[in-house]
């Protein structure tokens, strides 16, 4: 049973990997066409798809070796961890090489901080030191340390 989850590892990683590249290409192609909520609409469907596809050799592992996983939970370890060990470098290229390129296209942006009643009244409605400096900052103050 070992030896067939490693054969998953082996055959799973490349292909981890391929469909990254795919995935990447294709929100890059997107991006070069489109823009805005159709750019989104777009890029939906093959978001999906990729997500089913990283998480297709965990669902295939836990029927393939049910009875086993039913057994002994080392199996079950055994099957997560080869699931990671598919899916972690198809995630650290993702993350690492091509991040900036994606964010240049428009996707995986960073969050986007916002100033607004939540942060200005914090703790009961009361103002504190720190939502005030956020509202500073926010003007465009110049800020001492307080």
């Amino acid at each position: 049973m070992i030896w067939q989850i490693l054969l998953v590892v082996v055959v799973g990683v490349p292909g981890a990997f391929l469909a990254t590249l795919g995935y990447v290409g294709a929100l890059l192609r997107i991006a070069k066409h489109f823009s805005g909520a159709f750019k989104f609409l777009i890029a939906m469907p093959v978001y999906i798809l990729y997500s089913v596809l990283m998480v297709a050799p965990l669902f295939y592992m836990l029927g393939q070796f049910r009875s086993g996983i039913q057994s002994s939970n080392f199996y079950l370890a055994a099957v997560l961890v080869a699931w990671a060990l598919v899916v972690i470098p198809s995630v650290v290229y993702l993350g690492k090489y091509r991040i900036h390129e994606l964010r240049r296209a428009g996707y995986f942006l960073p969050a986007r901080e916002c100033f607004n009643k939540a942060h200005q009244y914090a703790a009961d409605g009361r103002r504190t030191s720190f939502s005030l400096r956020l509202r500073l900052h926010h003007k465009g103050a110049d800020l001492a340390p307080l």
